[in-house]
């Protein structure tokens, strides 16, 4: 049966494998739904991301540096930068360690 699908990126595939729905109109208001989760979800990771490169240029600290002190691996720390994942509560802990900031002023 062919069918569309909507990958982890949140773009629309067609595939004559995937069983995840199977016409268009069920792909639009699953694509619709997936948007205004992305859209919230987005907003606050946008914040905390731009929080935490600004406390790093305040500290005066490259991605390398950051990423070592906090553990994270420096390619990690970019993309979290760029707000494209929100970060699990262990790795926002062990950025504001390594940043000399409490988790609440890291999230503000």
């Amino acid at each position: 049966m062919d069918c569309w699908s909507i990958d982890v990126f949140g773009r629309l595939k067609y595939r004559t494998w995937s069983m995840t729905f199977c016409s268009l109109s069920e792909g639009l208001d699953m694509l619709r739904t997936l948007v205004s989760i992305i859209c919230a979800m987005t907003s606050a990771t946008q914040k905390v991301a731009s929080r935490i490169v600004r406390l790093r240029h305040q500290q005066g600290m490259t991605q390398e540096a950051l990423a070592a002190k906090a553990g994270l691996n420096r390619v990690t720390l970019a993309r979290l930068e760029r707000a494209m994942h929100p970060p699990g509560l262990d790795t926002l802990e062990a950025i504001a360690r390594a940043l000399s900031v409490t988790l609440a002023d890291l999230v503000k």
